[in-house]
This record gives C-alpha cells, structure tokens and sequence, in this order.
C-alpha cells in the first residue's frame, strides 16, 4: 500500500483512493487505511477540487510548488501514458477523455488514426 501510494503521488502529483489503486480493488481497504494515517501524521494532505465530489491526496505545498513554476513545458503524451490510461483520473483533473482512435472507425474519428495528445 505504501509502494502504491508514494508512486501514485510521485507520478501523478494528486492522487485518489481509485487512482491508486487502478486495476488493483484487493487492496483498497489496505489502501485506505494507509492514507487516513498518512493525513493524521501530515504526510499527506486531503484535497477536495472545485466541482469534484472525490477526495485527493498530495504532499504538502507539492501544489504550491508547481503553480509557481514560471517555465513552461510541453509534453507529447503517448496513447499508453498512466495519465491517460486512467481515464477517470484524467477526465476529472483535466476534463479530457482520451481515446485511442486506431481502434475506432474512420467515420467515429476525431483527430485521426494515431493523434497524440500535448499537454502544457
């Protein structure tokens, strides 16, 4: 549950309870327990966003942090990217809903064939 967690917020920035444990339910309640006691010992911080009914999870002033970055980064994501392949995650923080379009119809296509997302 600790491994699960640390790579979550590492990876992610925010986590929820499902984010981190994405394909892996059996350890949900392991899961939450954890991060209730992570809160208490101020390891982690609960955040609620604007909109969502979901309960986040980041470290302390990690958020800060990165809204005061002055520099700007573009990132190509691949189709297979964990911010996308955790769709829920992704539609809720970014309010995307990424699809991989090879494996649609021509006429059901939106970018294309092979379209890969850019995040700034």
């Amino acid at each position: 549950a600790d491994y699960l967690i640390k790579r979550e917020i590492r990876a992610q920035g925010l986590a929820t309870l499902d984010s981190i444990c994405y394909l892996n339910s059996a350890v949900k309640k392991e899961v939450s327990f954890l991060l209730e006691n992570l809160v208490k010992e101020k390891r982690l911080i609960k955040l609620k966003l604007e909109g969502l009914n979901d309960v986040f999870y980041s470290e302390e002033g990690a958020l800060n942090e990165a809204l005061k970055a002055d520099f700007q980064m573009l990132h190509i994501l691949s189709p297979f990217d964990p911010i996308l392949i955790k769709r829920k995650h992704c539609e809720k923080i970014f309010d995307y809903a990424h699809r991989f379009e090879a494996y649609f119809p021509e006429e059901q296509r939106k970018y294309g064939y092979f379209a890969l997302p850019i995040m700034l």
